[in-house]
């Protein structure tokens, strides 16, 4: 079919193949609504309840609370003020997701001076220790997310025998909580390495509100806790993303990387050596051989295979090459007659196919 179609081939609903419990009928490349309906050759089709199912793209977040509280839509997200004016509200519900935004630090920039900079380990601390996360989830971003315990997100997975979370066994969360006086003593210390007393560094970002929202936040803590830094920040377009990371062209990057499996290793693949998705080429060859060994130990020693997890979650701590800023959580409003949504974690958000609408 792939060939029948040819450029035409995910185009629009028509010029698409369907093996899920649902099939595209209303779609074309760029629109803002999509529609799905029961695929009649789903092998579990008499457990598919919904007649049909459309998606909205929606620019007016009023529009779409106005749409919500009329009865036309089942289920809406927030967006900044519209979450705690809603937050007491019974249809109200926050829904975290294995998704970390963080700043990745480019140890290839080309500017010798800032590369040299991110290469003292002092310099990364100290920008940790300014970040005030809170503050940013509060008064930078205004959602629902949370302040990481660590590396790996909370809620992600649990260990089988004691089922401990593993975003609990973080034996360092000094190094993602603020602490402004050992900020200041830390920058110093890497000026006084560095030999400069002023530096201006950049920090680029997507250019949706929500990242420019937490850029400009970061920029402002950064500045006020530590003397002599300048925070300039560089915008580009938001699905540019990896083409910035891949490139090497900046020095500082607000980012972020989800899960897709409910496992640990999903965030540690992305900093070894190799991973391409290591846009700052960090490298450390302990780390690179504890991930290899979780690797390897996925199904004959789970045991040994978790605490090696932990080792490399502690070691990112210390090292602090990305710097965590917030474990994504969404705000929504939510009809109580919709029932039998699967809400996941990691992979796929939100699975409909035994969704259905109580009358």
């Amino acid at each position: 079919m792939v060939a029948t179609y040819g450029k035409q081939y995910g185009q629009s609903a028509a010029h698409q193949l369907y093996s899920g419990p649902f099939k595209l009928v209303k779609w074309h490349h760029n629109a803002n609504s999509r529609t799905l309906e029961p695929n009649p050759y789903y092998w579990d089709r008499r457990h598919v309840y919904l007649h049909s199912l459309t998606f909205t793209c929606s620019k007016s977040p009023q529009q779409n609370l106005a749409q919500f509280r009329a009865g036309k839509v089942a289920e809406i997200q927030l967006i900044g003020d519209q979450i705690p004016k809603n937050e007491g509200d019974t249809d109200y519900v926050v829904r975290p997701f294995a998704l970390m935004r963080f700043i990745s630090y480019n140890f290839n920039t080309a500017d010798k001076t800032i590369r040299k900079l991110i290469h003292i380990r002092a310099a990364r601390l100290a920008i940790t220790h300014a970040i005030d996360r809170n503050d940013l989830i509060d008064h930078g971003i205004k959602t629902a997310s949370l302040a990481p315990r660590g590396f790996v997100p909370a809620g992600l997975t649990n260990n089988n025998r004691t089922n401990a979370n593993f975003a609990d066994q973080n034996k360092y969360p000094g190094f993602v909580r603020d602490n402004r006086p050992k900020a200041r003593q830390e920058w110093l210390q890497a000026k006084k390495i560095l030999g400069k007393k002023d530096v201006t560094i950049n920090l680029s970002t997507p250019n949706d509100p929500t990242s420019l929202a937490a850029a400009q936040n970061l920029q402002k803590q950064l500045q006020d806790t530590l003397p002599g830094l300048t925070v300039k920040v560089v915008s580009y377009q938001s699905d540019n993303t990896a083409n910035v990371g891949l490139s090497g062209h900046y020095q500082l990057l607000l980012t972020g990387w989800g899960a897709d499996y409910p496992d640990p290793l999903a965030f540690f693949q992305i900093m070894t050596t190799n991973s391409q998705y290591n846009f700052g080429h960090w490298h450390n060859e302990y780390y690179d051989k504890l991930v290899s060994e979780v690797t390897e130990y996925r199904t004959d020693n789970p045991e040994t295979r978790w605490q090696q997890m932990v080792r490399a979650e502690n070691l990112l701590m210390k090292d602090q090459p990305v710097v965590p800023l917030y474990q994504q959580a969404n705000s929504y409003l939510t009809n109580p007659r919709l029932n039998g949504v699967v809400y996941n974690v990691s992979g796929v958000p939100t699975d409909y196919k035994s969704a259905y609408l109580v009358k």
